[in-house]
């Protein structure tokens, strides 16, 4: 299946541009693997996917951009400046944000499901 999503939020005080155009997937969330591409342009809330392991690699990245690893306490916290070329691994079960203007590519493994993916509070 290929498709394509726009998704424009304005969520207190952060504002994204998310584009997810789907490359790959077999049809259903009993495939072993999906992948995406992504222009995000923005800063997004933090989130955790429960299944799935994510790897994302970046090919296109404008000014600073960034992904935040989050740990059990803040000092755990791993940022990590990304640029074109790069690639950033997030196991499942982790917290994780993205912020700047780049896109990607990510690789979900097991396929991505949204209803297994937590969104933290605005305020996060």
């Amino acid at each position: 299946m290929i498709g394509e999503t726009t998704l424009a939020r304005n969520h207190n005080k952060y504002t994204e541009v998310l584009i997810v155009t789907e490359i790959l997937h077999r049809g259903n969330f009993d495939s072993k693997m999906s992948v995406a591409r992504i222009e995000i342009d923005g800063k997004n809330r933090k989130v955790r996917n429960q299944e799935a392991d994510a790897l994302y690699i970046i090919v296109a990245a404008e000014g600073e951009c960034q992904f935040t690893l989050y740990g059990e306490t803040e000092a755990e916290n791993k940022i990590i400046k990304v640029k074109s070329g790069n690639s950033v691994f997030v196991p499942k079960g982790s917290w994780y944000r993205d912020e700047g203007k780049m896109t990607m590519y990510s690789i979900y493994q097991p396929a991505f499901d949204s209803a297994k993916v937590e969104v933290a509070a605005a305020t996060d």
